[in-house]
Parts: C-alpha cells; sequence; structure tokens
C-alpha cells in the first residue's frame, strides 16, 4: 500500500504529518481530521471541516482518491472550517472563553447560517479569508472587527443589514462587495484604512454616523441617488479622496461628514440641501471650488475652515445664516454677502489672509465678534445703513484697513479694531 506524506495546516495555523494511503478519498480523510480539530477554545462548540484546498483550488469532489487528485507525498493542504461558537452573554464572558483562536487563517460558514452573530470573528488577527453563503441576511455587530489581515469580502445578495463597526480596523481590506445591502450601521467600515473602492448600494438611503470615516486609500466616491442623508463623520479623514458626487436627492449633509479630506478638490452641493452641517468640510486643504444651490439657508460653524486652497465661492442667493468660524482660515480672495443674511457668525472669516474686497448685504443687523479678524488684506469695508452692532475684535488685526464708516452704527464692541493702524478713529468709532 502507497503511503503519502501529507502536511496539513490546522485550525490553529500549525501543520501537522499525516500518512494517508494513495487510495483514500478526500471525503474519507476529511473524517479523519474531523476528531482532531476540536480547537482548545472553550467558545468553540463544534468545527466541521468543509473544504480542503491544495494550491488554491478546492477539492469537493469528496469520492476521488488522493491518486486521483494528483497529490504527491510531501504536499500540503489547507483546511476551510464551519465553526458552531457558543452564545456568551458578557464581553467578559466572552474574553475568558478565549472566543477565538488567534491563528485562524480561513472560514467558510454552512449554508444553513442566516446571521453572523455579533463579534463572531472580533479581533481574528490571522483571518484572511471568509466565504459567506447565500441565505446570510444579517451582519452582526463587530463580526469582523479587527481582522487585520482580511483583504477582500464578498457579501451574498441576501445580506440587507451591515452592523455597526462590522469591519471596523480591518487595516488590510481592500475590496468589499455589498450586493443588495439596504443599511449600514454606523462605524461598519471606520479605518478601512486599504479600502481602494467603495461602491455603495442602490438600497442604502442613509450613510450611517462615521461609517466610512478613516478609508484613507480611495480616491473616488459616487453616491447613489437613494441616499438622502449622510450622516455625521460618514466620510472624515477620507485624506485620499479626489472626487465627489453627491446626488441631488441629499437632503441633509451631517457634521463632519468630510472633514480632513485633504486631497478633495471640487464639491457640487445637492439642490435639496437646504443646510450644510458643522465642520463637513473642515480641514480639506486641497479644496478649490464649491457649487451651493440656490436654496441653501445655512452654512454651519466651521464648515470649510482650514481650507487653505479655497479662494472663491459664490454664496447661495437664500442664505440667511453664516455659522461661527464657518470660512475662517481660507484663502478668499473676494466676498459677496447675499441680501438675505441678517448675522454674520463669531470669526467667520477670521484669518483670510488674502480676503481683499467684500460686500455686504442690504439686511445686515450684526457682524459677529471677531468675524474679520486678522483679514491682513482687507483695504475698505461699506457697512450697510442696516448694521446696528459689530461685535469685539470684529475687525482687529487688519492692518490694511484704511475705510470703514461706522457712522449709525449703535454699538461697536470693544477693541472692533483694534491692530487697524491705517485707519483714522472717525471712522472707526474709536473717537
Amino acid at each position: 500500500m502507497d503511503l503519502l506524506q501529507v502536511f496539513v495546516q490546522q485550525l490553529t495555523g500549525d501543520v501537522k504529518v499525516y500518512e494517508v494511503p494513495a487510495a483514500m478519498t478526500i471525503g474519507e480523510f476529511k473524517h479523519q481530521l474531523q476528531g482532531s480539530q476540536d480547537c482548545d477554545v472553550e467558545a468553540v462548540r463544534r468545527v466541521t471541516i468543509v473544504e480542503l484546498i491544495l494550491e488554491g483550488q478546492t477539492l469537493s469532489d469528496d469520492k476521488r482518491t488522493f491518486a486521483e487528485e494528483g497529490i504527491i507525498s510531501g504536499t500540503t493542504v489547507q483546511l476551510l472550517f464551519s465553526i458552531d461558537w457558543v452564545e456568551c452573554e458578557t464581553q467578559q464572558e466572552a474574553a475568558s472563553k478565549k472566543v477565538l483562536p488567534e491563528k485562524l487563517k480561513a472560514v467558510t460558514l454552512p449554508g444553513t447560517a442566516r446571521q453572523i452573530t455579533e463579534k463572531a470573528f472580533k479581533s481574528c488577527g490571522s483571518l484572511v479569508m471568509v466565504s459567506i453563503p447565500d441565505g446570510i441576511t444579517d451582519v452582526g455587530a463587530e463580526a469582523f472587527r479587527d481582522c487585520r489581515s482580511l483583504a477582500s469580502v464578498t457579501l451574498p445578495l441576501s445580506v440587507s443589514r451591515i452592523g455597526h463597526h462590522s469591519f471596523a480596523g480591518c487595516i488590510s481590506l481592500e475590496r468589499i462587495s455589498m450586493g443588495s445591502v439596504s443599511f449600514i450601521d454606523e462605524s461598519a467600515f471606520e479605518n478601512c484604512s486599504s479600502l481602494k473602492d467603495i461602491l455603495i448600494p442602490t438600497n442604502v438611503s442613509c450613510i450611517s454616523y462615521n461609517s466610512f470615516s478613516g478609508c484613507s486609500s480611495f480616491a473616488e466616491l459616487k453616491i447613489p441617488d437613494s441616499v438622502t442623508e449622510i450622516g455625521p463623520f460618514a466620510f472624515s479623514q477620507c485624506s485620499t479622496l479626489v472626487t465627489l458626487s453627491i446626488p441631488h436627492s441629499v437632503r441633509q449633509l451631517g457634521d463632519f461628514a468630510f472633514m480632513g479630506c485633504r486631497s478633495l478638490k471640487h464639491v457640487v452641493l445637492p439642490n435639496g440641501a437646504t443646510q450644510i452641517g458643522r465642520s463637513s468640510f473642515r480641514g480639506c486643504t486641497s479644496l478649490e471650488s464649491v457649487t451651493f444651490p440656490d436654496c441653501m439657508t445655512h452654512i454651519g460653524e466651521y464648515a470649510f475652515a482650514g481650507c487653505s486652497s479655497l479662494k472663491c465661492v459664490k454664496l447661495p442667493t437664500a442664505l440667511k445664516d453664516l455659522g461661527v468660524a464657518c470660512f475662517s482660515n481660507s484663502s478668499l480672495e473676494s466676498l459677496d454677502v447675499p441680501v438675505g443674511v441678517a448675522r454674520i457668525g463669531d470669526y467667520a472669516f477670521a484669518s483670510c489672509d488674502s480676503l481683499a474686497t467684500i460686500g455686504l448685504g442690504s439686511a445686515l443687523t450684526e457682524i459677529g465678534a471677531a468675524a474679520f479678524a486678522k483679514c491682513t488684506s482687507l483695504r475698505s469695508v461699506e457697512l450697510p445703513r442696516s448694521v446696528q452692532y459689530i461685535g469685539p475684535y470684529a475687525f482687529s488685526g487688519c492692518r490694511e484697513l484704511r475705510r470703514c464708516d461706522v457712522d449709525g452704527v449703535e454699538d461697536v464692541g470693544g477693541n472692533a479694531f483694534a491692530g487697524c493702524c491705517q485707519l483714522k478713529s472717525d471712522e472707526s468709532g474709536d473717537g
């Protein structure tokens, strides 16, 4: 009887040598291996060997012999497992049972499974491959969190929901096929720093809080027409994002949604959006142009703060309010405030050191504290008669400012024109 030495990669990642008759079938060998794969992990109820893999090819015909498969002595085969986990009531219990073997490299889920439970493969740092069968509907919260070696995942069309933090911290994940998913929960792909392509399914209506934050390897993003809401921090710190397409179906753009996307160059905001959230594009240092819909009434605080490449914007005609520090530390060179704006928020244009000319609308009543502080290129300001209040330090540090007639303004805050060394005292209201 011919005996073959076969090297088998175990569940734990170790390699064990078996002497196998050449006439033994693949099915018989699987059965022999089954008893040796119990795994010293308390939370594993049962380990089922699903497939043998030889040089990337599945040995799927259990009736064929080793000889018929061309397996020779010295061959190494890899196992794919189905694992039946013991449910843990608490996180502490899960930790005490060492729920996951650290060396687990490949998993095939059984066709009878309908969901991947919460934290099922969390922190499997060596897990490279997972096969998810059709019939699975739900990927549980933190199911694959911190699987640092997982490079690619294909979800079957049956999956409708991806739970919170499901793939968060999968730093090697380059591609995810999401099939027909309709709900992506918060932080689902947070810090997947190798993710190169993000194709959001057309069933998704809301991109949740922090969903793709820190995904720093993809350059293009097209959001489907089904999406009506982009949540806070949804794409923040996506530092390589250059091209962004937001559909006109989007009605709400959350706080910090694209903050820190420092490669983003152009943004066209959707027609249906009436306001833009706090710090939505803060720190987008390559942003050169923004197109606003005419219906937008509010630009949130710090919305474009630190956009150091932004030189020119045309503000929407329906605009009513400019939030705190909304364009601070940008490179705006000129500015026309629409006629409907009643208040310019504190620090709104502070430290815009290239801002040379501004036009203020006839409905403006209030200029907030430090609104134009340190605009060192500003030479002249024509205040409309409607202005009743100029906040403290509003124009402080505008060292080139030569003209700003405050006659008729009821309240001029302290140090409103401090450091405006070119401005005559009778125009600044200082006496």
